[in-house]
Formats: C-alpha cells, structure tokens, sequence
C-alpha cells in the first residue's frame, strides 16, 4: 500500500466518525475536493477537512452552520493549493491518469488481440499460432475515447452536488453510455486499418495478452469486493 493509498484509507477512517447526519455534506465536500485538486493534494485537504469538521463536532457545534456553503468553503482550501499555477489542472491530468493510460493501453491492446483470433479462417490452432498480429490504430483510439468518457464522469460526480437519481438522468446516463460504446465498437473497426506494426512470434503474444486482460480484470474484481466490504462497515 503506498503513501495515497494509507492517506485514503485514514481520510475514509475518519469520515466514518462524523456523524451520519452530515453524511451529505461530507460526501458533497469530499467529492468537491477530488474533482478540483489532484490526487495527493485532494487527500490532504481532505484530511485537514475532517480534523476541523471532528474537532467542531467534539464541541457541539453544528456543521451545516460551521461549512456554510460547501462550494465557497472548499474554494478557499482549494487556492491555497493551486496558488497562481495556471497550468495545475492540465499537470493534475497528467498526474492522475498518465499511469492510468498506459495501463488502459496495454489493456486496449491485449484485448484487441484476443478479439482478432476469431477472424483466423480456418480456426486451428495451427493457424492461430501462425498468425500475425498487427497494432493499428483502433485500441489508441478506444483508450482516448475511454478517458474522456472517464474523466468527464468523474468529474461531474465530483463537482456537482449529490441527488438522487431520477427517471430522467437514469435515461441520459444509459443513453450517454450508450453512444460511447458504440463510439468504442465503431472506432474498433474503421481504425483497425490504419496499421502501426506488425508481430510475427503471436504464441507468446496471445499468452501476454491473455495474462494482461486476467490480470486487469483480476484487479478489478478485488477492488470491488473491497469496496463493498467498506460499504458495509460504514453502513453498520
């Protein structure tokens, strides 16, 4: 577990401390935090945030009163952070989801190998470790797709206020998700002929890709049971 990770784990440690009452306002903060700081200063502000929300708690003072407005309470943290560095969200991209990206990459590209030994004629297996792979265009183009959907999600969650969901946002949302998978699928097929370069040993190949696509879904999966059991902690 590295240093973020600790500090996460803290922040949501503490959060379970204040009282379930404020739950909104906590959530609402939090999220506001993340979607306008980068990663590690997020879970410092974070982290000072709680200590001054606990230690107004253990004095009986109401937070709603002591917060105000959320937005404008979080604003004076959030400049302390970003100073006058125009450039601080374009390097929070860059710090956030750079790894991210090469991670989503060879992903992208793994699958894409999987997907294409379908399309040997006959399918043998003589012929599928005979055949050649060719890295074009379509698992880049899928990955820019991905992380402008991503992003985007993100930070709307983040910067917009908590609500439940209605009818109405639960048709856009599918109707988003929707046209962005076929953006996915579409891209997959018209820049799969804009070739990049071709491999010849494909035996090792398929087993690096088949590796990669268990692996990342492998890692998913724990991080989900994980955050299911943290929800049922929080919800005790």
């Amino acid at each position: 577990m590295n240093k973020l990770d600790k500090q996460i784990k803290v922040n949501y440690s503490n959060m379970l401390k204040i009282d379930k009452r404020y739950q909104d306002l906590v959530t609402n903060i939090v999220c506001y935090l993340r979607g306008k700081l980068n990663s590690v200063d997020a879970e410092e502000a974070i982290n000072d945030v709680n200590d001054i929300l606990l230690g107004a708690q253990y004095r009986g003072e109401d937070l709603e009163v002591l917060v105000g407005d959320y937005k404008g309470f979080c604003d004076n943290i959030i400049d302390a952070y970003r100073g006058n560095d125009k450039w601080y969200s374009l390097k929070s991209y860059f710090y956030d989801f750079g790894g991210i990206s090469i991670y989503m990459l060879v992903f992208f590209i793994a699958l894409d190998i999987l997907s294409s030994i379908p399309t040997v004629k006959p399918l043998t297996l003589s012929n599928i470790l005979n055949m050649k792979y060719t890295i074009s265009l379509a698992p880049i183009i899928s990955l820019i797709i991905a992380l402008i959907f991503s992003i985007g999600v993100v930070k709307y969650i983040c910067i917009h206020p908590w609500k439940n969901e209605n009818k109405k946002e639960a048709i856009m949302s599918f109707i988003i998700i929707f046209i962005v998978l076929l953006a996915m699928v579409a891209s997959t097929f018209f820049f799969r002929k804009i070739e990049i370069y071709t491999f010849g040993n494909i035996p090792i190949i398929i087993i690096i890709a088949s590796l990669v696509c268990l692996t990342v879904i492998g890692a998913n999966i724990i991080k989900l049971i994980k955050v299911k059991r943290m929800d049922k902690v929080s919800n005790k």
